[in-house]
C-alpha cells in the first residue's frame, strides 16, 4: 500500500547520492518499519546540486535508522537517526591522474542540475493542490530527527602553489522533536490545532585553514582499509577538538548554539501563521583573517579555471609546468583547436547535426511517453555528445513543434520579470527585454513520474486520503489575502564581525539584538521582510593600534531600536507591488584614516597606486549609478509600483583634520539631521473623464517625497559642536541648516499627454555659506592635512606570509591574448536569457505585424519634405517678443508634449564673508539672492529652459553710508531676472504652424537693478578678493575652466542631445533671442560728490536664419546722469531729447555662388544733452585706477588697438556689402564755467546724416569670365546745423540760450571704396582703381564773437578746460610689441614687395570755402549780446578757399598738398576818421574777369609734404602779402581781448590818463 509507495520515493532519492545501494535491505525495512542502514558511501556526484566544479573524494553515512509505525503514525512518534557524516570534497579535477568514467559522470550530473533548474524537474512533492498539505501535517504530528557528527571537509592541494588548503562544517548534533505547548517532549494528539517542535543544533561551525595537511589524489584512489579507518578517526576527532593532523582549525564561524521553536496551525485563523518557525541565537561570532580572505578568492579563481578548462582535462599534461613546458603548449595548442577548429569541419558540423536531430526526435518522443525507460537511456547518450547549449536549443524546438502538432500538451506561460532581476541586467539584450511587460515560456503539461502521486495506485491513494483527511477532488477553499501561510523569525542576541590581518583586529562590527523575520502570504503572493536591531558599532584600528568607533548609535536614550527595515511585496494596506520601511536613529560616522586603510589593504588582492584605486573606485561607483538608474526607470514605468516609508535620523559625518578624533586638529561635520521619503500612490482604476485640471494635476500623478534637512560644522576638535549642532546657525556653522525637498511625480496614465509624464521638484529653503580669510586658511591648512588612504604598492606576495602570490601580468600581452582566451560553456543565467530568445524568435515568426492606423505613418516628415519658410524678419521677431515667460504653454503642441517636467527652487542664497583680525571675525560682504527657481521641461522634440530670479542684494557691512547705514553696493527693485530658452526640431509636425519655423528661441527680461560704485568700498572690496584669490592659488592651484567647462559641456550636451538634431529647412530660424532690461542705474561715490547713471529700456532681438541671414536689432530707451552733490547748478549732466536714444538694426545676408554677401545696417541716435566738467572726468579717472589694474587696462589697450588694425586691414579684402542709413543728433554739449556759474558754451554738433549706394564699373569683358566686375561702395555723409552759443543757466534750471557764436555749418563727404581692393588690384584691368577716395566739402564757416563770449570762452577754458591738462591716459602710451612671427612675416612681406609697382591707394581731399569771423565789443552788456550789428563791430578775418589733399601708396608712402587763396583782416569800428580799414591783405589768389576773359592768380600760400619710408621733404611757397600798421586798432584789439581774459576788467569811465585799473 502506503509502504511501497515511500519505498519507491526513497529508493530513487537515496540512489541518487548513495553508491552501491542494497534496495532490498532498504525495501525490507521501510515495510517492516525499521530501516537500519549502515556504512552508506556517497557517489562522487553526490553534491552536484551545489553547482560548483568539485566532486566527494571520500563520502561516508555511519548509520541511517528510520522508525515509522506503520500502525500507528498519530499516536507514536516517526523517528530518523543520522549518525556520523563524513564527507571528504575536492577539486573535480586533479593533477595526477585522469579517471574518464568519473570525469563522464561529474559531467552528467551538471547537465542534469543545469536541465532540472531549466525545466525545474527537481519537485517530488508534486500532487493535487491541499494533499501535501495535509499528508506534511500528517507526518510532521509526531516526527523526530536525530543527526550527530557531521563534518563536511574541502581539501585542495592544486589552488594554491603554497600548499592545500582546507575548509569545512562541523555539526555535532541537530534533533527535532515534538513537544507540548511548554516545550517538553510529548505526543501531539490527533485533534490538535497546534502542533509544537523543538529544533535544537549544537556546536555548529565553520573554518577555513588557508595551509593544511591533505590526502593525495593518489592516496584517495588507492585508499586502504587502514587508512579509510584513520581518515573516519580524524573526521570525528576534529568535531570534538577543532584540529586535525594537529592542525587547529581556523573559524569563520565559531561554534555557536541554536534553538529553533516551531509551531504549526491547523485552525485556518487570517492573521495565525500556518507555520511559525522562530530561531533564537544568543551568541555568534564571524571572523575572517587576511590569509583566509586572500584563500578564499584564489580558490573561486581556481573554480573559474576549473570550469573553463573541464571539457579539455582529457587534454591535460597531467605534469607541472616546470617540469613540461613543450606539453603545457601542446595542450593550450589543441584545446584552441578543440574550440575554434575542430568542431567547425564539414564531418564534425554533419555529426554535431544528426545527434542534435536525433536529440530532438528522442525528446519529443519522451514528452509524449515520460514514462518510458529506453526512450530516457538513449536521450542520456544523445546528451553526452551534445554541448549543453545545443540541448537547451533542441528542448525548445521540440516543445515548440509540439505545440504546434498537439497543443493541448504544452503551455505557453507568461511569468512577470522580476525586479531584481531588472536591476542586475546591465547589458543592451537584457534592457530591450525590460521594454515588454512580460516573458514566454514553453511549459509541458504531461505529468512526470518522480512525484509521490504518482507512484501511489488508486487504493493506496483512497487509503492514505482517509488517513490524513484528504478528499480526492475536493474544490480548494479559496483563502484570504491577509492568510499567513509562515512565518520564519530568526534573533541573534550579539553578533559580532571581526577581520584580523597579522593576528591583529582590523574591523569589529557588533550588532545587537538583532532580530529578522520574514513572513508570506501565497494568497497574495505577498511576502514581508522585517529587520530590526536595537544597536550597531563599527570599530576600527588607529594608527595606535587601539580599537576606535567609526560608527556608532547616537540617540538619547539607550532602549529603543535603532534600526527597523521592513520590506513587504504586495502589502495589505496599500495597493503598491513593494512596499519599504526604513527607520533609523541617528548615527555617527567618525572618518579614521589608518582604519580605512587597513580595511582597503585588507580587501586588496593585487598591488596599485592611489589613481588606479580612484578609478577603481569610480568604476564602481559608475556601476551604482547605473543600478539605481535601471531601479528608477522600473520603477516610473508603473511596471512595479513602490510604496516607500523612510525615516531616518542622521547621519552625522565627523572627518578630522589628522585622520583621527584624539588628536588635536580642525573637524568637519556633515550633520544630516532627518531624511524622511514618502510615497503617495494613485489607484490604478482612476477615472479621469470628468476631472477638472486640478483634479488631474492631484489625482493623476503618484509622487515621491523626500525631505532632508543638513548643516557643515568647521570648530576645532574640542569645542562643543554637538551643542551648536542644536541651534542650526552660529559661528561654527560653515553652512546652516539647510532644508530641501524633493518631489518626484509619476502619471499612471503614460498615454494622457496634456501632462507631463514625469515631474521632479526639488526645493531648498535658504542656502548660507559662512566664510572668511581665517575659515578659508584653515581650510586649506585642513585640506593639506586631511590624510587619505592610500593602498598598498608592493605586491601582495610581500605583504602576507607567502601564502598568496601575485603574478605580474603584462597589460599589453593581456589585451593581445583577450580575444583568443578558452570560452567556458554558458551558465544558468544564460541559458536562460537563451531560452527566452528562441522562444521569442519562433513566436515572432507568426507576429501579425503591426499596422498604421488609418494608413498613416509614424515617422516625422523629413527637412526635405518640408516646404521653406517664407515668415519675414518682422513676424519672427514679433513671434520672439510674443513668447509669455511664465509656464511652458506656448512650447507645447499636439506633438512636442512634455515628458519630464524639472524644477529647482532656492529660496535664498546667502554668502557672508568676513574679514578676521586676531582670530576674531568682523561681518564684511553679504550677498543674498532671493527665490531663484530653474525650471527644465525635457519634450518630444527639445527641450525648453527657464530661469527666474526674484532678487539680488550685495552689502558691504563694514562701509557706511552718510547716515550710518551700511552700503549698498547691489540693490534691485521688483523681479531681477527671467529667461526663457526652447528647441524644437524642425522633424516636429508643427514646426511651421505652432513655431513659425523657429529652432532655437531665447527671451530674457531683466528688471531694475542699482549699483553703488562706492570707490573706497569697491577698492577694499576688490583688493579683498585679489588676496583671497592668491591665498588660494598660492596653496592649491585650482583650473576652474579646466572643472568647470567639460561638467558643462557634458550635461548640456546631456540636455540638448545635439545627436539627435535635424537640418533646418531654407528659409527657416535657426537661433532668435529678445533681450529687455528694464533700468540700470549706477551710483558712483567718491570724497569730491557723487554722480548716478541711469539707462532704461535696453531692448536687444536677433534671428539667424538657417540661410545665413542675421538680423539683429537693439534699442535704448533713455540715459542719464545725474550729479548728486548739492552746490551744483547744473544736476543732470545727461538727459536725452526724446523717448529714443539708440536704434540699431544690422541685416546680413549670405551671397549665391557668384553674389556678394549682403548687409544693411540702420541706425538712429537721439540727441542727449551733455554737461561737460574735466574735473567729473579728472575724478572719473582717480576712480577707474582704483577699480582697474594698470596691466588689465594696457592689456586691453593693446588689445582694441590690435583688433583696430586687423579691422582696417579686413577693409581691403572684405567684399562684404553693407547698405548704410544712419541718422545721428549728435549731443549737445553744455560747457559751464563752474558748477555753481551760470555762464556756460552750448556747444550743438549737428545732425549727422549716413547714405551709401553701389555702382559697379563696367568694363568690356566676355559674358562667361569668371572675373566679376568690381563694385564702388559710394558712402555719402551730410553733417548740418553745427552751432556754437553762448548761455546762461537760471536759478529755475532753465537755460537761456543767447546770439549764437559760431552760426550753423554743413559738411558734405562723398566716399567712394573698392570692395574686394586686394582681390580687384590683382587684376590688370583694374589697376587705376583706388581703394579709398574721399571728397568733403565744409560751407563757409561765420563766426561772431563779442567781448562777452570772449570773457565766456576765457573763462569756460581756465575754469574748466585747462583742468583736462591734469587728465593722465590711464593706458601708458607705449608702442603695440609684436611678436616675433609677426616681425619675420612683415620684413618678407616688404621684401617680397619690392619688385611690384607703387600705386596710388587712397585720396583724401578737405574743401573749406572760406571763414568770416566778426568780433564785438559788448563788455557792458551784463545778460546777452546785443543784436550782431556794425556798430559795435570790431573786426573781421576774410579767408578764401582752404583745400587739402591726402594721397597714400601702396608702398605706405604719403603725399600732401595743402592750400589757402586769400586771407583779409578789416577794421569795422562805425569810426569815419579811420583812414586804413584793411590790416592784413593777400595780393594773390581768387579770380577775377574782364570782357570775358577770366584771370586766376595763385594762391596765397602751398604747402606739399612727402613722406615715404626712407625720407621726408616739405616744399612751401608763399604768395606776396600786404600788412598795414594800425597802432589805434591794434591797442583797441589789446583792450578788448584783455578784457575778456578772467580776472582782468578796463574801466576807461573810472581810468585816469588812459591808466590800467585792475581788479
Amino acid at each position: 500500500m502506503f509502504e511501497g509507495a515511500v519505498a519507491g520515493i526513497l529508493n530513487r532519492l537515496l540512489g541518487k547520492y548513495v553508491q552501491d545501494l542494497d534496495t532490498e535491505n532498504l525495501n525490507v525495512g521501510i515495510f517492516s518499519g525499521n530501516v537500519n542502514l549502515t556504512e552508506l558511501k556517497l557517489k562522487p556526484e553526490a553534491l552536484y546540486e551545489l553547482d560548483l566544479p568539485i566532486d566527494v573524494k571520500i563520502g561516508t553515512i555511519g548509520r541511517v535508522n528510520l522508525q515509522i509505525p506503520w500502525s500507528g503514525l498519530y499516536t507514536q512518534p516517526v523517528v530518523v537517526n543520522i549518525e556520523d557524516v563524513l564527507i571528504l570534497v575536492g577539486p573535480a579535477i586533479s593533477n595526477s591522474y585522469f579517471d574518464p568514467e568519473r570525469e563522464k559522470r561529474l559531467t552528467r550530473a551538471a547537465k542534469r542540475k543545469i536541465l532540472q533548474d531549466l525545466e525545474a524537474e527537481s519537485e517530488v512533492l508534486k500532487g493535487p493542490q491541499n494533499f501535501f498539505e495535509n499528508l506534511f501535517t500528517a507526518i510532521v504530528n509526531n516526527l523526530q530527527i536525530y543527526i550527530r557528527n557531521v563534518h563536511v571537509r574541502y581539501e585542495d592541494s592544486i589552488s594554491s602553489k603554497d600548499g592545500p588548503l582546507a575548509c569545512g562544517l562541523c555539526l555535532q548534533s541537530l534533533s527535532i522533536e515534538t513537544t507540548n505547548s511548554k516545550w517538553k517532549p510529548a505526543v501531539t494528539p490527533a485533534n490538535a490545532s497546534t502542533v509544537y517542535q523543538m529544533m535544537r543544533i549544537e556546536s555548529l561551525s565553520l573554518y577555513w585553514n588557508p595551509t593544511a595537511t591533505a590526502l593525495d589524489d593518489v592516496e584517495i584512489a588507492n585508499i586502504t582499509p587502514m587508512q579509510y579507518y584513520n581518515w573516519k578517526h580524524y573526521m570525528l576527532t576534529g568535531l570534538d577538538k577543532f584540529s586535525m593532523h594537529h592542525e587547529d582549525f581556523e573559524f569563520l564561524l565559531k561554534p555557536v548554539t541554536c534553538k529553533v521553536k516551531v509551531l504549526i496551525n491547523r485552525s485556518g485563523e487570517a492573521r495565525v501563521p500556518r507555520l511559525l518557525l522562530d530561531a533564537v541565537l544568543q551568541d555568534s561570532a564571524l571572523q575572517l583573517s587576511r590569509r583566509q580572505y586572500l584563500s578564499i578568492d584564489n580558490l573561486l579563481a581556481s573554480f573559474r579555471r576549473i570550469q573553463l578548462n573541464r571539457k579539455h582535462r582529457h587534454l591535460h599534461p597531467g605534469i607541472p609546468l616546470s617540469k613540461g613546458i613543450k606539453k603545457w603548449w601542446k595542450y593550450a595548442y589543441n584545446a584552441v583547436l578543440e574550440q575554434r577548429v575542430r568542431p567547425y569541419t564539414w564531418a564534425a558540423i554533419k555529426k554535431h547535426r544528426d545527434n542534435y536531430n536525433i536529440y530532438k526526435k528522442t525528446y519529443k518522443s519522451l514528452l509524449r511517453s515520460p514514462n518510458d525507460i529506453e526512450l530516457k537511456m538513449d536521450l542520456q547518450k544523445c546528451e553526452d555528445n551534445l554541448p549543453i547549449i545545443s540541448v537547451v536549443i533542441a528542448r525548445e524546438q521540440a516543445k515548440y513543434e509540439l505545440l504546434s502538432q498537439e497543443p493541448e500538451s504544452i503551455d505557453v506561460v507568461e511569468t512577470e520579470f522580476d525586479w531584481w532581476r531588472v536591476v542586475g541586467s546591465s547589458d543592451p539584450e537584457s534592457d530591450s527585454d525590460n521594454d515588454t511587460k512580460s516573458r514566454v515560456e514553453l511549459c509541458v503539461k504531461a505529468e512526470r513520474n518522480k512525484t509521490l502521486w504518482s507512484h501511489l495506485s488508486s487504493p493506496e491513494r483512497k487509503k492514505v486520503c482517509e488517513l490524513i483527511g484528504y478528499v480526492e477532488g475536493a474544490p480548494r477553499q479559496d483563502k484570504s489575502k491577509q492568510y499567513i501561510e509562515h512565518k520564519l523569525n530568526l534573533t541573534l542576541a550579539n553578533c559580532s564581525l571581526t577581520l584580523i590581518n597579522r593576528s591583529k583586529e582590523v574591523l569589529v562590527v557588533t550588532l545587537t539584538q538583532f532580530l529578522a523575520s520574514l513572513e508570506t502570504r501565497p494568497s497574495a503572493k505577498a511576502y514581508k521582510l522585517s529587520l530590526r536591531a536595537d544597536n550597531l558599532v563599527v570599530e576600527g584600528v588607529s594608527s595606535d593600534g587601539e580599537l576606535v568607533h567609526m560608527l556608532i548609535t547616537a540617540r538619547e536614550s539607550s532602549m529603543g531600536t535603532a534600526l527597523a527595515v521592513d520590506v513587504e511585496r504586495n502589502p495589505i494596506n496599500s495597493h503598491a507591488d513593494l512596499g519599504i520601511t526604513w527607520l533609523m536613529e541617528p548615527v555617527e560616522l567618525v572618518y579614521v584614516e589608518h582604519g580605512i586603510t587597513e580595511l582597503i589593504n585588507f580587501f586588496q588582492t593585487h598591488s596599485m597606486s592611489s589613481e588606479e584605486l580612484l578609478e577603481e573606485v569610480s568604476t564602481a561607483l559608475e556601476q551604482a549609478g547605473s543600478i539605481s538608474k535601471s531601479v528608477l526607470a522600473y520603477a516610473v514605468s508603473r511596471k512595479k509600483v513602490f510604496n516607500l516609508n523612510v525615516d531616518v535620523k542622521g547621519p552625522t559625518v565627523l572627518v578630522p583634520e589628522h585622520g583621527c578624533m584624539h588628536k588635536p586638529g580642525r573637524l568637519m561635520v556633515v550633520d544630516v539631521n532627518r531624511i524622511i521619503i514618502k510615497t503617495d500612490l494613485q489607484p490604478s482604476n482612476l477615472v479621469l473623464e470628468d476631472a477638472t485640471c486640478m483634479e488631474l494635476e492631484e489625482k493623476l500623478y503618484d509622487r515621491f517625497h523626500a525631505e532632508c534637512s543638513f548643516q557643515i560644522l568647521f570648530c576645532d576638535w574640542n569645542e562643543p559642536w554637538r551643542e551648536s549642532k542644536k541651534l542650526g546657525d552660529s559661528e561654527r556653522h560653515l553652512v546652516p541648516r539647510v532644508k530641501s525637498q524633493l518631489v518626484f511625480s509619476t502619471s499612471i496614465r503614460k498615454d494622457y499627454k496634456l501632462l507631463p509624464r514625469y515631474k521632479l521638484n526639488i526645493s531648498l529653503s535658504s542656502l548660507k555659506l559662512n566664510i572668511s580669510d581665517r575659515i578659508i586658511g584653515l581650510l586649506l591648512d585642513y585640506l593639506d592635512n586631511l590624510p587619505i588612504p592610500v593602498p598598498n604598492t608592493v605586491p601582495v606576495s610581500f605583504m602576507d606570509s607567502g601564502d598568496y602570490t601575485e603574478h605580474y601580468v603584462d597589460p599589453e600581452l593581456a589585451d593581445t591574448l583577450q580575444l583568443d582566451r578558452i570560452s567556458a560553456d554558458p551558465g544558468y543565467g544564460e541559458l536562460v536569457k537563451l531560452r527566452r530568445k528562441i522562444v521569442a524568435a519562433y513566436f515572432s515568426r507568426n507576429r501579425v505585424p503591426d499596422t498604421q492606423v488609418d494608413g498613416g505613418t509614424t515617422q516625422s516628415p523629413t527637412v526635405e519634405s518640408l516646404p521653406p519658410a517664407d515668415l519675414s524678419d518682422e513676424d519672427v521677431e514679433e513671434y520672439a517678443r510674443s513668447v509669455d515667460l511664465p509656464g511652458f504653454d506656448d512650447n507645447v503642441s499636439p506633438s512636442n508634449n512634455i515628458g519630464t517636467l524639472l524644477r529647482f527652487i532656492i529660496g535664498e542664497i546667502v554668502i557672508n564673508l568676513n574679514r578676521s583680525s586676531e582670530q576674531e571675525d568682523k561681518p564684511y560682504i553679504m550677498l543674498s539672492v532671493t527665490k531663484l527657481c530653474l525650471d527644465v521641461a525635457l519634450m518630444a522634440f527639445g527641450p525648453a529652459i527657464q530661469l527666474s530670479v526674484a532678487s539680488a542684494l550685495l552689502t558691504d557691512k563694514q562701509h557706511h553710508s552718510n547716515n550710518g547705514q551700511y552700503l549698498e553696493l547691489l540693490t534691485t527693485d521688483g523681479e531681477l531676472f527671467n529667461l526663457l530658452y526652447r528647441k524644437v526640431r524642425a522633424h516636429c509636425p508643427e514646426f511651421r504652424s505652432h513655431f513659425h519655423s523657429v529652432e532655437q528661441a531665447l527671451v530674457a527680461d531683466a528688471g531694475r537693478l542699482a549699483l553703488l560704485a562706492h570707490a573706497p568700498a569697491l577698492h577694499t572690496l576688490l583688493k579683498y578678493i585679489a588676496y583671497l584669490a592668491d591665498k588660494v592659488q598660492q596653496r592649491h592651484a585650482l583650473n576652474m575652466k579646466g572643472m568647470v567647462l567639460p561638467r558643462t559641456k557634458r550635461l548640456w550636451d546631456l540636455l540638448m542631445q545635439p545627436e539627435a538634431d535635424t537640418p533646418v529647412p531654407p528659409g527657416a530660424t535657426k537661433f532668435s533671442y529678445s533681450m529687455r532690461v528694464s533700468s540700470v542705474s549706477v551710483r558712483a561715490w567718491q570724497a569730491e560728490g557723487a554722480v548716478e547713471w541711469r539707462a532704461r529700456a535696453l531692448d536687444s532681438d536677433c534671428v539667424f536664419r538657417a540661410d545665413d541671414r542675421l538680423v539683429f536689432r537693439l534699442f535704448l530707451g533713455s540715459l542719464q546722469l545725474d550729479d548728486l552733490t548739492d552746490a551744483t547748478l547744473y544736476p543732470k549732466l545727461i538727459w536725452p531729447d526724446e523717448d529714443k536714444v539708440l536704434e540699431l538694426k544690422y541685416v546680413r545676408s549670405a551671397g549665391g555662388a557668384r553674389a556678394r554677401p549682403r548687409a544693411e545696417l540702420r541706425v538712429r541716435v537721439g540727441r542727449l544733452h551733455v554737461v561737460l566738467f574735466c574735473s567729473l572726468l579728472y575724478n572719473l579717472q582717480q576712480f577707474l585706477e582704483l577699480l582697474v589694474p594698470s596691466s588689465a587696462a594696457t592689456e586691453a589697450a593693446v588689445a582694441a588697438e590690435r583688433a583696430a588694425q586687423e579691422q582696417a586691414a579686413e577693409l581691403r579684402t572684405s567684399a562684404l556689402r553693407v547698405s548704410l542709413a544712419i541718422e545721428i543728433h549728435a549731443p549737445v554739449l553744455l560747457l559751464p564755467q563752474k558748477p555753481s556759474s551760470p555762464n556756460l558754451l552750448v556747444f550743438n554738433l549737428g545732425d549727422l546724416m549716413i547714405e551709401n549706394f553701389f555702382k559697379t564699373v563696367n568694363i568690356s569683358q566676355e559674358a562667361n569670365s569668371p572675373i566679376q566686375s568690381p563694385v564702388i561702395d559710394n558712402v555719402l555723409f551730410k553733417l548740418d546745423n553745427v552751432t556754437l552759443s553762448r548761455a546762461v543757466m537760471t536759478l529755475a534750471g532753465t537755460l537761456e540760450v543767447q546770439e549764437p557764436i559760431l552760426e550753423s555749418i554743413s559738411v558734405r563727404c562723398d566716399l567712394k571704396r573698392t570692395i574686394g581692393y586686394a582681390q580687384v588690384a590683382t587684376i590688370a584691368a583694374y589697376r587705376d582703381l583706388l581703394l579709398c577716395e574721399a571728397d568733403i566739402v565744409m560751407d563757409t564757416v561765420i563766426i561772431n564773437v563779442g567781448q562777452k563770449d570772449l570773457a565766456t570762452l576765457f573763462a569756460v577754458w581756465t575754469d574748466n578746460l585747462s583742468e583736462g591738462n591734469y587728465i593722465g591716459a590711464i593706458v601708458p602710451s607705449s608702442p603695440v610689441e609684436l611678436a616675433p612671427s609677426d616681425v619675420q612675416v612683415k620684413k618678407l612681406q616688404a621684401f617680397f614687395a619690392q619688385g611690384e609697382p607703387i600705386r596710388k591707394e587712397s585720396v583724401i581731399r578737405f574743401t573749406l570755402e572760406g571763414v568770416e569771423l566778426k568780433l564785438f565789443s559788448d563788455l557792458d552788456e551784463v545778460l546777452s549780446s546785443p543784436v550782431r550789428d556794425l556798430n559795435h563791430g570790431l573786426a573781421k578775418l576774410t579767408t578764401g578757399e582752404m583745400t587739402v589733399v591726402f594721397d597714400y601708396f601702396s608702398d605706405n608712402s604719403m603725399e600732401m598738398k595743402a592750400s589757402l587763396q586769400s586771407l583779409l583782416i578789416e577794421d569795422i569800428r562805425p569810426d569815419t576818421t579811420i583812414a586804413i580799414r584793411r590790416i592784413v591783405q593777400s595780393q594773390g589768389g581768387g579770380s577775377r574777369s574782364a570782357g570775358g576773359i577770366a584771370v586766376v592768380r595763385p594762391a596765397l600760400l602751398e604747402l606739399a609734404l612727402r613722406r615715404s619710408a626712407r625720407a621726408a621733404s616739405a616744399d612751401v611757397r608763399l604768395e606776396r602779402t600786404r600788412l598795414n600798421l594800425a597802432p589805434p586798432f591794434l591797442v583797441h584789439l589789446a583792450r578788448t581781448l584783455l578784457a575778456a581774459l578772467p580776472g582782468l576788467f578796463f574801466d576807461f569811465k573810472r581810468s585816469r590818463g588812459g591808466k590800467l585799473v585792475t581788479n
